[in-house]
């Protein structure tokens, strides 16, 4: 039997990504690409703990509000309770505005938030990676509004691409 014919033969009674993992592995795609999906899988299920991932600011401003600052801190509280888990922290900005001044807003948003959580527990500061990507990575967000955040990623060496935004 041939690749095809097991992919159609494994894909046609696969009902759970479970199935369809075992189907990808059959398919010659090797026990390699299982491994990283299942480990993209487990970070988004540690993203969707993390009390607080995304965070948005008022066009031109890197200032937390106060329900920012409640939300930052239960986000603090949950990375104290899990010792293992890494993060970057990355600002981004709108298109509104000349790009100079967007990436050191964007720069300035995240260290707002890195500096709240150190703030809430000064042992995160080695936990944290920040990044300002400006207005580069707009295209991510449906808007001009929501581009102007904060996000939180993973950052452990198998992760790094993971984020999940919660709106």
């Amino acid at each position: 039997m041939n690749q095809t014919n097991i992919m159609k033969k494994v894909t046609n009674t696969a009902s759970t990504i479970g199935l369809y993992l075992v189907a990808l592995a059959l398919a010659g795609c090797g026990n390699k690409d299982v491994v990283q999906t299942k480990k993209h899988e487990e970070a988004v299920s540690i993203l969707r703990k993390i009390p607080h991932t995304k965070f948005n600011f008022k066009n031109g401003s890197h200032t937390l509000s106060k329900l920012q600052k409640s939300r930052i801190a239960e986000t603090a509280q949950y990375l104290q309770d899990n010792p293992d888990i890494f993060i970057i922290v990355t600002g981004y900005a709108s298109k509104t505005g000349p790009s100079d001044k967007n990436m050191a807003l964007s720069l300035r948003r995240a260290e707002a938030v890195k500096n709240e959580l150190i703030k809430h527990n000064p042992s995160l500061e080695k936990r944290i990676k920040m990044e300002a990507a400006g207005e580069n990575e707009v295209y991510k967000f449906k808007s001009d509004a929501k581009a102007r955040s904060v996000i939180i990623s993973l950052n452990n060496d198998e992760t790094k691409c993971c984020q999940v935004s919660k709106m």
